[in-house]
């Protein structure tokens, strides 16, 4: 299971997924033993202005989940 995420600022499709993050996982309490809560977090330098980026939840090469959204750095 893993998170990614994906520019869409790029000029090119292909600089897009090449400059792909990975977020990384930090277990905070387990409840039970199939679940558990996570903190996600990802080191990824943010450009002044508008960055467009897609996070993209996969399990194996399955997307379970894709989300698109626009953060603002100052």
């Amino acid at each position: 299971m893993k998170i990614y995420v994906y520019d869409r600022s790029s000029d090119t499709l292909s600089d897009s997924f090449a400059s792909a993050a990975v977020a990384s996982e930090e277990m905070l309490f387990s409840l039970s033993m199939d679940r558990a809560l996570y903190d996600l977090s990802l080191k990824k330098p943010l450009q002044p202005g508008i960055n467009r980026l897609t996070a993209v939840y996969k399990v194996g090469e399955r997307i379970i989940f894709e989300q698109d959204f626009d953060v603002t750095a100052r």
